[in-house]
């Protein structure tokens, strides 16, 4: 069974041979930052997806003496890799070597725990930390959709999935999921086919062709999905195939009037129409899949 991997931002006091050893024994495979730059590098630009938890050390701004500049300093790390953890479902372990943790010390850090974990007592935190990330739903889904959730980073896409697994009755009302299953397809339009030299000039050439528009006008930002829907409905199918242009034409013709709340809004929203939101990520699911099994270099 692989390990779990878990960032581990700390202040280097502790003895890390003897604390990673205890947790390579429990399956968990911990990976020390000593400053913050290198705790920032592990986790941004998508790099995240290769951790399953972090541990920050409440101890490691203790140096600082006056408590509201510790506090400020705390929020600072809060603003910096809040969004990452918090919003990317990550669970975080915040750690202390004081049996009795400073007041100021919990205010800091109010946003990321109600608990705070001893390093002296290991054995507990490691149980913790792999009871969490095994029952944490964004994992669940992670690893359910594990080709699709390694290839596309955005959590915008694990929320959709929670969605798609939970309540039928939350979903088939949900008005959202339109206007965020657009923002997928803006995603795929980008990081997909705009980023592979072969792909994105199949399709520019299509749109030049169609709407008589100079080439160099043709920039990522300019082309709207309807533009690029229509591009790629008359791309040769050995380049896309037939049933990923009918998902990503079937997905454009949903999403766009529906982000304006018109007609298909209301309708979900009165849940006339109950399995159409449904309908959108499976066939979101059709395009990413695609994408991410494609092999860029021959394409």
């Amino acid at each position: 069974m692989d390990k779990i991997k878990v960032l581990w931002m700390n202040n280097g006091d502790e003895d890390l041979n003897v604390i990673s050893k205890d947790a390579c024994c429990v399956g968990i495979c911990l990976q020390t930052c000593l400053n913050m730059g290198d705790f920032r590098k592990h986790l941004s630009n998508g790099n995240f997806k290769e951790w399953q938890a972090v541990m920050v050390n409440a101890d490691y701004k203790l140096y600082v003496k006056r408590e509201k500049k510790y506090i400020r300093k705390v929020n600072n790390l809060d603003d910096d890799i809040r969004q990452i953890i918090r919003e990317n479902g990550i669970p975080c372990f915040v750690v202390t070597d004081n049996d009795k943790v400073n007041p100021a010390v919990k205010l800091a850090f109010k946003s990321f725990t109600k608990e705070f974990f001893l390093l002296q007592n290991s054995k507990y935190l490691f149980e913790r930390i792999k009871s969490e990330v095994n029952e944490a739903p964004e994992m669940i889904i992670r690893k359910k959709y594990a080709r699709i959730c390694n290839y596309c980073t955005e959590y915008r896409l694990i929320k959709l999935l929670l969605k798609l697994e939970g309540n039928d009755d939350a979903i088939q009302a949900d008005t959202t999921v339109p206007n965020e299953c657009r923002k997928m397809l803006e995603w795929v339009k980008g990081e997909t086919f705009f980023k592979s030299k072969n792909l994105s000039e199949h399709v520019i050439d299509r749109v030049e062709k169609r709407t008589r528009t100079h080439i160099e006008a043709l920039t990522y930002g300019e082309l709207d999905l309807n533009q690029f829907s229509n591009a790629i409905d008359c791309t040769n199918s050995e380049v896309i195939p037939e049933y990923v242009k009918r998902s990503f034409h079937h997905c454009c013709n949903i999403t766009q009037p529906a982000s304006h709340h018109t007609a298909i809004d209301q309708l979900i929203g009165l849940n006339k129409v109950p399995y159409v939101n449904k309908s959108l990520i499976f066939d979101l699911l059709n395009i990413i899949y695609w994408c991410a099994n494609q092999n860029q270099e021959k394409v």
